[in-house]
């Protein structure tokens, strides 16, 4: 009796503590996803989404692409939670590369697979993109932080065309054909 009196008073304690309030750096990837690339998981869209940012200076993100990047955040506009979805659907596959372009005491532009950016799972929170925003900084990189869905950190595999083990035979049964002849 006094045991399940117990356990029900710490479960009614834990019940009433307050929540630890949640930060953008909950949000920030481990060390080991400094320099990773990112890759589409799946043929179809793919969908951006502003977590947050701890910087002083004006940041701006950009999906990049040949020709012309295209706008996604910038964090002295833009709250939490605001979707884009990127323009166009990818193949599996494929490689993103996102920008940070920071406008603070010396402008620069950051990329994702460098130093200045990290990138992959985060539990419970899904697949992030969080940049430190100066050369000098602190490398925390919670200066500006996005989440990035249908991503991965791995090359996916490209399964074979469905007609290569039938034209594999057919060149088989040439060969075997030819040598026979011969």
């Amino acid at each position: 009796m006094f045991k399940s009196a117990l356990a029900a008073s710490v479960i009614a304690l834990a019940a009433a503590l307050p929540a630890a309030a949640v930060t953008i750096s909950d949000y920030v990837p481990g060390a080991a996803a400094t320099s990773a690339h990112i890759y589409v998981a799946n043929d179809g869209p793919v969908t951006v989404t502003y977590i947050g940012s701890d910087a002083a200076n004006y940041n701006f993100g950009f999906y990049v692409r040949d020709g012309a990047d295209q706008p996604l955040f910038f964090n002295k506009v833009d709250t939490f939670g605001k979707t884009v979805t990127l323009e166009g659907l990818f193949a599996k596959g494929t490689e993103l590369v996102f920008s940070l372009n920071s406008y603070g005491s010396s402008p620069t532009t950051f990329l994702t697979g460098t130093n200045y950016a990290r990138a992959g799972l985060v539990a419970d929170k899904g697949f992030m993109v969080a940049f430190e925003d100066t050369i000098a900084g602190d490398f925390d990189y919670n200066d500006f932080v996005f989440g990035v869905t249908n991503v991965t950190n791995e090359l996916p595999a490209v399964p074979l065309p469905a007609a290569l083990p039938l034209m594999a035979s057919a060149f088989g049964g040439f060969a075997l054909f030819r040598r026979r002849r011969g």
